[in-house]
Protein backbone atom coordinates (compact mmCIF):
# COMPACT_ATOMS: atom_id res chain seq x y z
CA UNK A 1 0.00 0.00 0.00
CA UNK A 2 1.42 3.46 -0.90
CA UNK A 3 2.24 5.62 2.35
CA UNK A 4 -0.21 8.73 1.63
CA UNK A 5 -1.05 10.36 4.94
CA UNK A 6 -4.86 11.64 3.43
CA UNK A 7 -5.82 7.61 2.61
CA UNK A 8 -6.58 5.36 5.24
CA UNK A 9 -6.00 1.64 4.50
CA UNK A 10 -9.74 1.13 4.33
CA UNK A 11 -10.12 3.55 2.07
CA UNK A 12 -7.23 2.45 -0.09
CA UNK A 13 -8.99 -0.87 0.29
CA UNK A 14 -12.62 0.61 -1.04
CA UNK A 15 -10.90 2.29 -3.98
CA UNK A 16 -8.48 -0.84 -4.71
CA UNK A 17 -11.79 -3.45 -5.11
CA UNK A 18 -13.96 -0.16 -6.79
CA UNK A 19 -11.95 -0.17 -9.53
CA UNK A 20 -11.47 -3.94 -9.53
CA UNK A 21 -15.30 -4.04 -9.92
CA UNK A 22 -14.91 -1.40 -12.23
CA UNK A 23 -12.44 -3.11 -14.90
CA UNK A 24 -14.89 -6.26 -13.99
CA UNK A 25 -18.04 -4.65 -15.56
CA UNK A 26 -16.35 -3.31 -18.54
CA UNK A 27 -15.28 -7.00 -19.71
CA UNK A 28 -11.77 -7.02 -18.24
CA UNK A 29 -8.09 -5.55 -18.40
CA UNK A 30 -8.37 -6.35 -22.38
CA UNK A 31 -12.04 -4.95 -23.10
CA UNK A 32 -11.20 -1.86 -20.79
CA UNK A 33 -7.59 -1.40 -22.93
CA UNK A 34 -10.29 -1.20 -26.13
CA UNK A 35 -12.55 1.57 -24.10
CA UNK A 36 -9.53 3.81 -23.01
CA UNK A 37 -8.38 7.06 -25.47
CA UNK A 38 -5.17 7.01 -23.66
CA UNK A 39 -4.39 3.18 -21.81
CA UNK A 40 -3.71 0.42 -24.50
CA UNK A 41 -1.40 -1.78 -22.68
CA UNK A 42 -3.91 -3.95 -21.22
CA UNK A 43 -1.94 -5.17 -18.25
CA UNK A 44 -1.84 -1.74 -16.87
CA UNK A 45 -5.10 -2.21 -15.94
CA UNK A 46 -4.90 -4.85 -13.43
CA UNK A 47 -2.06 -2.53 -11.97
CA UNK A 48 -4.56 -0.25 -10.99
CA UNK A 49 -6.29 -2.75 -8.67
CA UNK A 50 -2.71 -3.94 -7.29
CA UNK A 51 -2.83 -3.23 -3.67
CA UNK A 52 0.79 -3.29 -3.87
CA UNK A 53 0.84 -0.69 -6.69
CA UNK A 54 1.38 2.86 -5.65
CA UNK A 55 -1.19 4.58 -8.52
CA UNK A 56 -4.65 4.84 -9.25
CA UNK A 57 -6.33 4.98 -12.90
CA UNK A 58 -6.31 8.34 -13.98
CA UNK A 59 -9.20 9.98 -13.89
CA UNK A 60 -10.39 10.43 -17.66
CA UNK A 61 -10.18 7.18 -17.93
CA UNK A 62 -12.06 6.27 -15.09
CA UNK A 63 -14.82 8.60 -17.01
CA UNK A 64 -14.47 6.57 -20.53
CA UNK A 65 -14.93 3.32 -18.36
CA UNK A 66 -18.01 4.63 -16.38
CA UNK A 67 -19.27 5.93 -19.32
CA UNK A 68 -18.95 2.79 -21.30
CA UNK A 69 -20.54 0.42 -18.22
CA UNK A 70 -22.76 2.96 -16.52
CA UNK A 71 -20.93 1.76 -12.92
CA UNK A 72 -20.15 4.48 -11.35
CA UNK A 73 -18.49 2.97 -8.02
CA UNK A 74 -15.25 4.71 -7.98
CA UNK A 75 -16.58 7.97 -8.31
CA UNK A 76 -18.69 6.79 -5.43
CA UNK A 77 -16.32 5.60 -3.22
CA UNK A 78 -14.22 8.88 -3.81
CA UNK A 79 -17.35 10.76 -2.21
CA UNK A 80 -17.74 8.73 0.60
CA UNK A 81 -14.27 9.26 1.26
CA UNK A 82 -15.35 12.88 2.07
CA UNK A 83 -18.61 12.67 3.11
CA UNK A 84 -20.48 12.85 0.41
CA UNK A 85 -23.30 10.26 -2.19
CA UNK A 86 -23.29 9.84 -5.51
CA UNK A 87 -27.23 9.66 -7.46
CA UNK A 88 -28.09 9.17 -10.27
CA UNK A 89 -29.79 11.61 -12.01
CA UNK A 90 -33.50 11.04 -12.94
CA UNK A 91 -34.42 10.89 -16.72
CA UNK A 92 -37.70 13.43 -16.72
CA UNK A 93 -40.25 12.36 -19.58
CA UNK A 94 -42.06 15.24 -20.99
CA UNK A 95 -44.87 14.62 -19.36
CA UNK A 96 -43.62 14.35 -15.77
CA UNK A 97 -42.75 18.54 -15.95
CA UNK A 98 -45.73 19.18 -13.78
CA UNK A 99 -45.75 19.59 -9.74
CA UNK A 100 -47.94 17.97 -9.09
CA UNK A 101 -46.74 14.88 -10.48
CA UNK A 102 -43.15 15.82 -8.85
CA UNK A 103 -45.00 15.70 -5.55
CA UNK A 104 -46.89 12.59 -6.08
CA UNK A 105 -43.69 10.69 -7.23
CA UNK A 106 -41.30 11.75 -4.41
CA UNK A 107 -43.68 11.30 -1.62
CA UNK A 108 -44.82 7.46 -2.69
CA UNK A 109 -40.86 7.07 -3.04
CA UNK A 110 -40.70 8.41 0.66
CA UNK A 111 -43.45 6.76 1.89
CA UNK A 112 -41.73 3.64 0.32
CA UNK A 113 -38.31 4.40 2.48
CA UNK A 114 -40.65 4.09 5.85
CA UNK A 115 -42.76 1.37 4.79
CA UNK A 116 -39.55 -0.55 4.00
CA UNK A 117 -37.82 -0.28 7.13
CA UNK A 118 -41.39 -0.56 9.04
CA UNK A 119 -41.42 -4.03 7.31
CA UNK A 120 -37.83 -5.06 7.92
CA UNK A 121 -37.79 -4.15 11.49
CA UNK A 122 -40.49 -5.91 12.35
CA UNK A 123 -39.33 -9.02 13.11
CA UNK A 124 -37.01 -7.61 15.09
CA UNK A 125 -33.92 -7.77 13.29
CA UNK A 126 -32.65 -5.44 10.14
CA UNK A 127 -30.16 -7.66 7.97
CA UNK A 128 -28.05 -7.19 5.68
CA UNK A 129 -30.34 -7.77 2.76
CA UNK A 130 -33.48 -6.03 4.15
CA UNK A 131 -30.33 -2.77 4.72
CA UNK A 132 -29.36 -2.98 0.83
CA UNK A 133 -33.12 -3.03 0.02
CA UNK A 134 -33.87 0.03 2.32
CA UNK A 135 -30.40 1.91 0.69
CA UNK A 136 -31.90 1.68 -2.92
CA UNK A 137 -35.25 2.56 -1.72
CA UNK A 138 -33.53 5.52 -0.24
CA UNK A 139 -31.93 6.04 -3.75
CA UNK A 140 -35.14 6.23 -5.76
CA UNK A 141 -36.53 8.58 -2.82
CA UNK A 142 -33.39 10.72 -4.05
CA UNK A 143 -33.97 10.67 -7.04
CA UNK A 144 -37.86 11.81 -7.28
CA UNK A 145 -36.36 14.73 -5.00
CA UNK A 146 -33.63 15.65 -7.40
CA UNK A 147 -36.35 15.22 -10.04
CA UNK A 148 -38.59 17.31 -8.00
CA UNK A 149 -36.12 20.15 -7.38
CA UNK A 150 -35.78 20.00 -11.22
CA UNK A 151 -39.42 20.73 -12.04
CA UNK A 152 -39.41 23.72 -8.91
CA UNK A 153 -36.51 25.06 -10.86
CA UNK A 154 -38.25 25.12 -13.93
CA UNK A 155 -40.79 27.76 -12.89
CA UNK A 156 -38.13 30.42 -12.07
Amino acid sequence: MPNLAQITADNWAALIAATRHQVRVCGGNEACASISQRIKRHQTFSDYYNPNQASMMPIDVVAELMRESGDVRIVQTLARMVGHEVVALPQLPARFADLQMALGRTSKEVGEVFTRIGESLSDGTFDKGERQATINEIDEAIGALVALKQVVGEGE
